[in-house]
């Protein structure tokens, strides 16, 4: 009975001890050139607001921070992000996140970009805004991290710059109800183990 107990004690303290997913790496250079890829990774959605088709797109450019493509959109087959014609990059997450990085790449001398987090609700937790000041072609990466996980989306946005973007990386957390599961699953195998034992 004690087995049992430990095993049930070990089981449940897993399930509420699984850590956050590793960060998982949006990279439009796994595209071909032109590719919609809005919808072309688990737990993610890209959208462009600020145009009549929200579609974002897989798009060369020699301005790339990582590969040879970056994000873009339907704006004359653009790969420019921001103020011409007011184009903001948003990415929507199926579990909850607790880091979020971008590389925001100016096309000129001054072009910062503020990526800014939303809980569910749409409510703002946090921004960050580069400097804008590394130079043409230059990555400057934004960041935020959250001590829990309540990031539902993210945006990209300035009203006066332009700038192109790429490498998207996030961190998210499970489901609680996967996290139980897995405890459940664990339980189970430990009392399987046990009853082959007696």
């Amino acid at each position: 009975m004690k087995t049992l107990i430990v095993l049930v004690s070990i089981g449940l303290a897993s399930a509420l001890a699984v850590p956050a997913q590793g960060v998982t790496f949006i990279e439009p250079d796994a595209f071909a050139n032109g590719t919609d890829i809005s919808a072309a990774f688990p737990n993610v959605s890209l959208s462009a607001l600020g145009l009549a088709s929200p579609a974002v797109f897989s798009r060369t450019s020699a301005t790339a921070s990582t590969g040879t493509r970056v994000f873009g959109n339907t704006y004359s087959s653009n790969t420019l992000w921001g103020s011409a014609p007011g184009i903001t990059y948003r990415a929507d997450f199926g579990n909850l996140a607790n880091f979020v990085s971008i590389d925001v790449i100016p096309n000129n001398g001054f072009d910062p970009a503020t990526l800014s987090a939303y809980d569910s609700g749409g409510t703002l937790l946090a921004s960050f805004t580069t400097s804008g000041v590394t130079g043409a072609g230059v990555p400057e990466v934004a960041s935020i991290s959250r001590a829990t996980p309540d990031i539902s989306y993210v945006t990209v946005f300035h009203p006066a710059n332009n700038y192109y973007l790429d490498n998207l990386q996030v961190t998210m957390v499970p489901e609680p109800s996967i996290i139980l599961l897995l405890g459940a699953g664990l339980i189970g195998f430990g009392f399987l183990r046990l009853r082959g034992s007696i």
